[in-house]
């Protein structure tokens, strides 16, 4: 295949009225082809507004064109299928995001217009909670409302992580998902540990339960990986 990808931004400065910079992205573009040439995918954006406060502090506004040519037919939720063919559609967006310095920070995202040959919306949010230099949490849940091939669709996700760090080299968290497609709730555990720079040590824990009805272990793997660095 063959991707070609061009974008322009201009971020002008303005540091005033609380505003650090604009954001203007005035075409972003990812394309990808075939041997043959053929156009197989792209995505092309644009944002009018993108705000940058002093606080670091975010809100934008953005155009996404999206183009898709599924050879195959494929199932997107519950027996739902996207036929093979080519698909035009036009989505809209906008979303806020707090600086992640502050100890409580959020992130949230609407977005709404075309999904293939029907339509969608979606919601995504995000909070952290930063307790102390070693510990913090963070929750995250996303919303799709989707009406294609005279079904209408909705779709969940919840997670949410727990971060703790014992030290500069050593770092633990807790990862846990769960989406009403799957009905699955995933499990990750993972420590990781730098003795010198450049080496690492990762012991990960995944877990994989089933949610229907009560909580039952569908799949568990252990896996550890080790780096050292060695400088000749």
């Amino acid at each position: 295949y063959q991707q070609l990808v061009y974008n322009l931004d201009i971020s002008p400065r303005i540091n005033k009225y609380g505003i650090k910079k604009l954001d203007f992205e005035v075409f972003q573009s990812n394309m990808y082809f075939d041997n043959n040439g053929n156009l197989q995918s792209a995505q092309f954006a644009m944002s009018p507004l993108d705000i940058e406060t002093d606080s670091g502090d975010q809100f934008k506004f953005e155009i996404r064109r999206t183009f898709d040519r599924p050879d195959e037919d494929f199932e997107i939720f519950n027996g739902t299928q996207i036929l093979a063919g080519e698909y035009w559609y036009t989505t809209y967006g906008v979303g806020v995001e707090t600086s992640s310095s502050r100890n409580i920070s959020f992130e949230a995202d609407y977005a709404w217009g075309g999904y293939y040959n029907g339509t969608r919306k979606s919601t995504s949010s995000r909070i952290s909670l930063t307790v102390n230099q070693h510990f913090s949490v963070s929750g995250d849940y996303s919303y799709n409302q989707i009406a294609i091939n005279n079904n209408n669709i909705n779709t969940h996700e919840i997670g949410s992580r727990f971060t703790y760090n014992f030290s500069t080299r050593v770092v633990s968290s807790i990862f846990a998902q769960w989406n009403n497609e799957d009905n699955e709730v995933n499990l990750n555990y993972r420590i990781n540990w730098k003795p010198k720079i450049g080496s690492d040590l990762y012991l990960v824990i995944n877990q994989l339960l089933s949610a229907d009805g009560s909580l039952r272990s569908k799949d568990f793997a252990v896996l550890a990986k080790f780096v050292w660095l060695i400088t000749l």
